[in-house]
């Protein structure tokens, strides 16, 4: 039996975040050999096509962009965790919520918010980054729908709306 697609919705950055953001991947990509991906910031793993536009019609009636705080560097034992920069997305949590709505507010929860530098399940315990140039801030205008389907060098954007 085929699986059903797989979607994932995502906030992605404003121009010069992506600028500085893209920037850091493909250094860290390049160091570990690995393949670089858009930079973005998750907000639930398994998405419709109807989840989307309902996302995308409650932002625009809220507000036009998300600045979120960044914490520094993390890494997890995970693929797609393997380093990222933690967020603070406090002060914008009731915008979220909002956006999400009831349906999915529950898959955002258990997300630890964050951009990926790294998707990779190389060893990572003996490195340092102090060479990455990471922002203060990542300022998200964008609300995207991904086709997530299979390994991530194969993953494309499906519908996108600019939130200005």
């Amino acid at each position: 039996m085929d699986e059903p697609h797989k979607y994932s919705l995502w906030l992605e950055p404003d121009m010069e975040s992506t600028r500085r953001l893209q920037k850091c991947i493909n250094e860290v990509a390049e160091s570990y050999n690995c393949e670089p991906f858009a930079p973005h910031m998750t907000l639930v793993g398994s998405a419709t096509q109807a989840d989307f536009q309902a996302c995308a019609r409650r932002w625009k009636e809220v507000t036009s962009s998300m600045v979120a705080k960044t914490l520094g560097l993390r890494s997890h034992n995970m693929l797609y965790q393997r380093l990222f920069i933690k967020l603070d997305v406090s002060l914008c949590a009731s915008t979220l919520y909002t956006i999400l709505g009831p349906k999915l507010r529950t898959q955002w929860r258990q997300r630890t918010p964050h951009v990926s530098l790294l998707y990779s399940n190389k060893d990572l315990e003996s490195q340092t980054f102090e060479w990455l140039e990471i922002p203060e801030n990542i300022t998200f205008d964008r609300l995207s729908l991904w086709s997530t389907q299979g390994h991530y060098a194969t993953w494309h954007r499906v519908h996108s709306e600019t939130l200005h």
